[in-house]
């Protein structure tokens, strides 16, 4: 009786070790709820930033005048500067793109060094 039960607990081991991961998320898709992200590459590919309020200077998140995409899944609109400090020419204004990522246009892309949300 007992080798039937260490059997029978052995196969239930084999099947519980054969079920796949769940897959990470990729794309825009990697943007947490409530937040502003900024990829470095089109479409939500590359290098991910993300912020609640925004950045007076993407050095310091390491993407400054090196993102290509936005998915914004704030409730606010968002703005975003060619210079640090929220300065410089305005790049893009986006009010209630909640929910949609976009690649940036030949004019804003690589070049954003601020951004804020609820501009």
């Amino acid at each position: 009786m007992l080798s039937t039960g260490i059997a029978g607990a052995a196969a239930l081991a084999a099947i519980t070790l054969t079920t796949t991961p769940a897959q990470a998320a990729d794309g825009y898709y990697r943007c947490p709820p409530s937040h502003l992200c900024l990829f470095t590459g089109p479409d939500g590919t590359g290098a991910i930033a993300t912020f609640q309020v925004g950045s007076p200077d993407l050095r310091q998140q390491g993407v400054d005048a090196n993102v290509a995409s936005v998915m914004n899944l704030t409730a606010k609109g968002v703005c975003g500067w060619s210079e640090p400090g929220y300065t410089g020419e305005t790049l893009i204004a986006w009010p209630g793109t909640h929910g949609q990522g976009t690649n940036l246009g030949d004019y804003a892309r690589y070049r954003l060094s601020s951004v804020k949300v609820g501009c």
